[in-house]
């Protein structure tokens, strides 16, 4: 004897295994009840496995360096950091003179020194006393 429930749309009886009410073409009561159940049980389910959606996560921090961001993540952006692939090279760098890499971005091997940087001076011009 198969079991049947009654439509709330028509009034009609519905067998437990169909979708539909054979009367009215409505979906059961019963039947939008498991789907809706089912729904959240798989929704739950993937959350636990993969985590919330993306939107509902918290946004992302803005990167410092803006959208090229610090690739060595070494606290200095392009363009102050000449080698942003290289940890180890940056404004703040130590910059030993002699192993041929220039570390702290300042254009020479080394710290730069103020002589160095500044322009030569013109040669002493002599005065000749009469």
């Amino acid at each position: 004897m198969a079991k049947l429930s009654t439509c709330n749309r028509c009034g009609g009886f519905v067998p437990l295994s169909a979708s539909r009410c054979p009367n009215c073409n409505r979906r059961s009561l019963a039947r939008r009840l498991l789907n809706l159940a089912g729904g959240g049980a798989v929704a739950m389910t993937l959350m636990a496995c993969y985590g919330m959606a993306p939107h509902m996560r918290e946004p992302p921090k803005p990167q410092p360096c803006g959208p090229t961001g610090d690739r060595d993540g070494d606290g200095s952006c392009t363009p102050a950091d000449c080698n942003d692939n290289d940890p180890k090279v940056g404004p703040t760098a130590n910059d030993p003179k002699g192993d041929g890499v220039d570390q702290n971005c300042d254009g020479v091997d080394g710290v730069a020194s103020a002589a160095s940087e500044a322009k030569p001076a013109e040669a002493p011009t002599q005065t000749i006393a009469q």
